[in-house]
């Protein structure tokens, strides 16, 4: 089985710690933290490319599409989670504008992030993973 490197970018202290533990939990232990867009490109430089990102596009605290379209331009990000408090509308939005960018989205979670539909998308992201290429 392949094991999940992710990049987890949340600029409040106590949901990183949550996020990383759930990941933790649900065997994600190549866990890649920052709190903002430019500490992730720190990492991402350092340590390379992850399997899937998890940020909040509509982030305050930094410009998450910017971020977004930095992954999509390097590739350094497989696929996208999207997390937020924002209204639902606005979250599609922002999924649709992220799949433009040629990153796909894996999901979108509300926050507080719910640990059973994060496992979900793990789950479907490894399933994905581990299933036979198809031929054509």
């Amino acid at each position: 089985m392949h094991s999940l490197k992710v990049l987890l970018i949340e600029p409040h202290p106590y949901r990183l710690m949550a996020l990383h533990q759930t990941l933790n939990a649900h065997g994600v232990f190549d866990v890649r933290v920052a709190e903002s867009g430019a500490q992730a490109q720190g990492v991402l430089a350092r340590r390379g490319a992850v399997d899937i990102a998890i940020c909040d596009v509509l982030a305050g605290e930094y410009d998450g599409v910017a971020l977004v379209r930095y992954l999509a331009r390097h590739a350094l990000a497989a696929s996208l989670i999207i997390l937020s408090g924002a209204r639902r509308s606005v979250l599609d939005g922002a999924s649709d504008l992220v799949e433009q960018s040629g990153l796909p989205v894996l999901g979108v979670l509300p926050t507080p992030a719910c640990p059973l539909a994060l496992h979900r998308l793990l789950l479907g992201y490894r399933t994905r993973l581990d299933a036979p290429a198809q031929v054509a």
